[in-house]
This record gives C-alpha cells, structure tokens and sequence, in this order.
C-alpha cells in the first residue's frame, strides 16, 4: 500500500486491494440511523447517527457526519463531529475537520487538517 506518490507527496484514499467503494452516500443525500456495513464505504453526503464498516472508508471533502465511525482504514478529507476509530490507519488530509477522539494503530495528518480530541 503507498500512502503518497512519487515526487508529489500526496494522500490518497486508503486501499489494501485497490477496491471501489460498494456503498456509497452521495453529496446531495443527508441519512439518519446506524449504518453497518462490510462493504469499502464512500461518504460524500450528510450523516447522523453512527457509522461501520469492516473494510475501507472515504469521507469526502464535502461530507459533514454527526457520528461514531468505525473502519478497517479511514481516509477523511471532511468534517466529522464524533470519535474515529480504526483497526489500521486513519489518513487526514488538509481539509479534514476531526472534532473528536480517534482510536487506530497509524495515523498520518497532512498539513493543515484539524483534530480535536
């Protein structure tokens, strides 16, 4: 797995196989409830409530989640208001807005992303 390229030093969405996203909340979707899944998640739209899966997870620059989230890896480039946790790595990049505690073996923080835990 590369986390940057080559000569560019920059993130890219958290992927062990190269996989697409199976689900996905587009950017004009606002969702209430708890969402479980095992399926590789993308996140563009509005969540509330809680959120897992047991593969990978992408919030996009325009997601704004209300929820405890929890993935196998996590690449976060939006804002999310609630605990992250991961059994691999959480990746944010310089968009990102984290307002909450995060629980994983790797993280990695571009520069400019905020976290507040």
């Amino acid at each position: 797995m590369t986390m940057f390229t080559k000569g560019e030093e920059k993130m890219q969405p958290v992927s062990t196989t190269g996989d697409r996203p199976e689900t996905v909340i587009g950017a004009t979707v606002s969702v209430e409830g708890t969402f479980q899944s095992e399926e590789n998640m993308l996140i563009e739209g509005q969540v509330t409530g809680m959120l897992s899966t047991t593969k990978n997870l992408t919030v996009g620059k325009g997601a704004r989640i209300k929820a405890d989230v929890t993935a196998a890896n996590m690449y976060v480039s939006g804002e999310v208001h609630g605990n992250l946790s991961a059994t691999g790595t959480i990746q944010l990049a310089t968009s990102a807005r984290v307002y909450g505690d995060v629980e994983t073996n790797i993280i990695s923080i571009e520069t400019g992303a905020v976290l507040q835990g």
